[in-house]
């Protein structure tokens, strides 16, 4: 296990330690378990309906969620295919996905591609405010390797932050909540930056900081859309579409919301009060690479 892989275990072990579900989704506040899963198949019934108007077609045969956490997603998916596999860096999060989401086959991941899956197996790898927690390197990895194990005509649904408005295009954002909300009237969150150059090493002292004042630290990074159109050209996939959405805006939980890119961009830059520009994109693999 490489040191970054091993970092982000041991931060995802520490919040599913602490609070498995508020880690998952935190802009939901402390939801029930029932509760938690509804948003679940909320997003889901969300992103299929945008499919289904969009003309974005996907066999309802095998799916892999990446970042599944404790199967949130994985639960709405397999209400809508044959078989489904979930993969997290989290061995604790894996554990209770099993518990919760019996008829899906997780596994802990903790290498910085999808090792214990073949080439050509998924008809859909779906993803979705997970990318966004981990380093550039390592997204520009995973999505790969989302490609590399859809079949070909397979689907990649994946969201990530292309940039945060009003700051840095690329690099690290750290956001607190918790323990600084109840102390700081009308506190709602931090998001503090600093260059994707710096060192690992500088990363994880920042964050020792960060989380002596919250309940749970997380971090939070951009990839440029040029970036993403980059790597589909490279593996042989189409982007079939791309939508603004508000994976990243407060009050997010599993309420999914899609803007058109172009208006919604237009308006971002004309000052419309956002932290992050948030993307959906529903990739299509042509062929094997």
């Amino acid at each position: 296990m490489s040191k970054v892989i091993q970092h982000y275990a041991q931060q995802w072990e520490a919040n599913a330690k602490k609070d498995p579900l508020f880690s998952i989704l935190s802009s939901g506040g402390n939801l029930s378990v029932d509760d938690f899963f509804a948003t679940g198949e909320e997003e889901i019934s969300r992103v299929f309906d945008f499919m289904r108007q969009s003309g974005v077609l996907v066999k309802p045969e095998i799916f892999l969620d990446f970042g599944c956490g404790v199967g949130r997603i994985s639960r709405a998916l397999k209400s809508r295919f044959a078989k489904g596999h979930g993969v997290d860096i989290s061995a604790q999060m894996i554990e209770l996905a099993r518990q919760y989401v019996p008829n899906v086959k997780f596994l802990v991941n903790q290498a910085d591609f999808l090792e214990l899956h073949e080439d050509n197996t998924f008809d859909l790898v779906y993803c979705h405010i997970v990318l966004q927690h981990m380093s550039n390197d390592l997204q520009k990895r995973y999505i790969r390797d989302f490609f590399r194990v859809l079949k070909p005509g397979g689907l990649a649904v994946f969201q990530i932050p292309n940039e945060k408005l009003g700051g840095n295009r690329e690099g690290v954002f750290i956001k607190t909540k918790d323990i600084l909300k109840k102390i700081i009237p009308g506190f709602e969150q931090i998001y503090e930056p600093y260059k994707r150059s710096r060192k690992e090493k500088n990363q994880r002292e920042k964050m020792k900081g960060i989380e002596r004042f919250s309940k749970i630290a997380i971090e939070m990074h951009c990839l440029p859309d040029e970036c993403v159109r980059d790597l589909c050209e490279e593996n042989a996939c189409d982007i079939e579409k791309v939508t603004v959405t508000n994976s990243l805006e407060e009050g997010y939980f599993g309420q999914i919301k899609f803007y058109d890119p172009k208006k919604e961009i237009t308006l971002l830059r004309r000052g419309r009060v956002r932290k992050f520009l948030s993307q959906m994109y529903f990739v299509r693999k042509v062929s094997a690479p």
